[in-house]
């Protein structure tokens, strides 16, 4: 029996099983006969690779570009298509980067016609963004009338960023600059509250102080500056020069008064992501009006400051500012020794940042707000032999702002500190005039905020013996400083001075000693409310150091003069210095300075630690009342 296998283009190849049945004869058939049948089509499945003839497209990337401007692909057909066919080839467009324009990237469709290679651009945007360079990239995709190429598939055109480098935002700088201007004011404004009303002209230029109410100070310094015998810099010409004028102190009417003062300090600052410093000077004018218990007036203040802006990766800018500042004040009496004031500010400026590496200069406004409440004076009067507690509380908070500018974002910060010292004094007198006078000094303060934070508390104490009678004064003063805004922080300091002068005409012997170990125990609370941050506290001045000098007046010129040789010396870990002084001076039987004084000295200077040869000097002094 034959079976004949029909012909179809199936291209699979399949196991075919035939199952034939016979009867008849006498005979049964049981078994099952098996005949393979061979699939012999060459057809191709739809979704396989296409024959030789079937065109295969390759794809080209254009040269690098600068964003803005197009990237450009080539796409290839071999063989071409046939005259008068397009085939359609469907691509993907990929970024990397965020430089293609909006609907540029995802799949397009692009036609080849019979000449077998067209081209096509993607868009980029032109941003103000600095980010590191990109590329569009291009992948072909198969077809039912084409297929990809097998290694040129793929094409990628890199996108240049032409943007200047980023610029830091100021904020830390900026922050730490209105600080240091709210610092400045403070300080100035607490200095009025603290001065009494004198009618007047009081007039300080480089530090020397010139008044025209009586008595006349020893101008010797202004003598010196002016003749040219000691040099002024611009920071001690701005640092020590000041003016205040009241017209009138009598009557119960406000009293109206005029002042100025210059002021120059300096800050710094560590985080995680950069440093920073900075210089800053202020200029200050005020009017106010007083009584017997309140003051009132305003201040007007200029800041000027410029410094350095560090990140990671040794990315600099210079960085500088000016700061124009309305700030009223107040201050009412409690009681003749007591006080709480209120200060308010408001400043408006301009930032400077010229990144390194650049040409170019950003200029953002800035803004400053500030506010301060504080108590200061006698809490407690205990008079000559009681109780005295006295106070110095603040608070003080504000918040500096800056403007977007192109290439700068915007930015803002604010911090707060906490200030709270009390004094506690009781004199104890003696006999035949003498005294001491023991004291106990606490001082608690919180820094927060965006710039350096932290916790400080201080403990105080001294013991003053004064015996005039013998012209004796001894002190002896000791303070400890814990902190954690560095818990391995610690600072402690003692102090002893010893004088002795038993003739107050300055003629016969003198002597006087000191002796300081560790941190500087001068000061008292100061050294921890003082300073503009708590990191401040970490300075320089730890050690030890003893100074002596011994001296005796001598009757010269029939008794007219006195002339006084002293022997000085000064010792300290990294130095010694060594003095020899003759002076002269008209004589006085009270302790008070004569009308004129010259005098000579000598000083030797050695440094403990360093092998440059000692330094030797000598001074003629020629100092003048008038």
């Amino acid at each position: 029996m034959t079976v004949t296998a029909g012909e179809d283009s199936d291209t699979a190849n399949e196991l075919e099983t035939l199952r034939a049945t016979a009867s008849g004869g006498g005979y049964d058939l049981t078994a099952n006969v098996t005949v393979t049948v061979t699939d012999n089509d060459d057809d191709l499945p739809p979704s396989s690779t296409p024959p030789s003839s079937t065109p295969v497209v390759a794809i080209m990337g254009g040269s690098a570009i600068t964003e803005g401007e197009d990237a450009s692909f080539t796409l290839t057909a071999t063989p071409a298509p046939a005259p008068g066919t397009n085939i359609n080839v469907a691509v993907t467009i990929s970024d990397s980067g965020s430089f293609a324009r909006t609907g540029q990237i995802g799949s397009r469709v692009v036609s080849i016609n019979d000449s077998g290679t067209t081209s096509f651009t993607v868009s980029t945007e032109n941003d103000s963004v600095d980010e590191e360079d990109g590329r569009i990239t291009v992948v072909v995709q198969g077809g039912t009338d084409h297929r990809p190429h097998g290694s040129n598939a793929v094409a990628s055109v890199t996108v240049g960023d032409d943007d200047a480098p980023a610029v830091m935002a100021p904020n830390g700088w900026h922050l730490r600059f209105g600080r240091t201007v709210s610092q400045q004011v403070l300080d100035a404004l607490q200095g009025r509250f603290a001065a009494r009303p004198t009618a007047g002209l009081a007039l300080t230029v480089a530090g020397e102080a010139i008044t025209s109410a009586p008595p006349l100070e020893e101008h010797e310094g202004v003598l010196a500056k002016a003749l040219g015998f000691e040099t002024i810099t611009t920071e001690a010409l701005v640092q020590g020069s000041s003016f205040s004028f009241t017209p009138s102190a009598e009557g119960a009417a406000p009293q109206p008064a005029f002042w100025g003062q210059g002021t120059l300090a300096s800050f710094t600052g560590q985080e995680a992501a950069f440093s920073l410093d900075g210089d800053v000077t202020t200029a200050l004018l005020g009017a106010d009006w007083s009584t017997e218990r309140w003051r009132a007036g305003a201040a007007l203040s200029h800041s000027w400051g410029s410094g350095s802006y560090e990140a990671e990766k040794d990315t600099d800018q210079e960085i500088s500012s000016t700061l124009t500042g309305l700030f009223p004040y107040g201050r009412y009496g409690l009681t003749p020794r007591l006080g709480i004031w209120a200060v308010a500010g408001y400043g408006w400026g301009q930032l400077s940042l010229e990144p390194d590496g650049t040409d170019g200069e950003y200029q953002p406004g800035a803004n400053l707000t500030m506010a301060a409440v504080g108590l200061d004076g006698l809490l407690i009067d205990g008079g000559a032999e009681g109780l005295n507690l006295t106070t110095t509380t603040d608070l003080l908070t504000l918040s500096t702002t800056s403007e977007e500018v192109d290439g700068v974002q915007s930015s803002e910060g604010s911090v707060s500190r906490l200030r709270l010292g009390l004094v506690a004094t009781r004199p104890v007198p003696l006999a035949h005039g003498a005294s001491l006078l023991p004291s106990l000094e606490i001082g608690v303060r919180q820094d927060s905020g965006d710039a350096e934070t932290g916790f400080g508390l201080e403990l105080g104490a001294g013991l003053t013996w004064e015996d005039p009678q013998h012209g004796i004064s001894a002190q002896v003063r000791g303070r400890t400083l814990l902190t954690h805004a560095d818990e391995d922080f610690r600072e402690q300091g003692m102090a002893l001075s010893f004088f002795w002068q038993p003739h107050p005409s300055h003629r016969g012997p003198s002597f006087s000693l000191s002796h300081a170990v560790g941190a500087t125990a001068a000061g008292g609370m100061d050294a921890l409310l003082r300073p503009t941050v708590i990191e401040g506290l970490d300075g320089p001045g730890n050690g030890q150091r003893l100074e002596a000098e011994a001296a005796y007046g001598f009757p010269a010129f029939a008794d007219r003069l006195t002339l006084t040789p002293a022997l000085a010396l000064a010792l300290s870990p990294d130095s010694s210095t060594y003095g020899l002084l003759w002076s002269v001076a008209p004589y006085s039987e009270q302790a008070q300075a004569g009308p004129w004084e010259v005098s000579l000295e000598g000083q030797r200077h050695e440094h403990v630690s360093s092998a440059s040869p000692a330094d030797h000097s000598l001074n003629l002094r020629f100092s003048l009342l008038f």
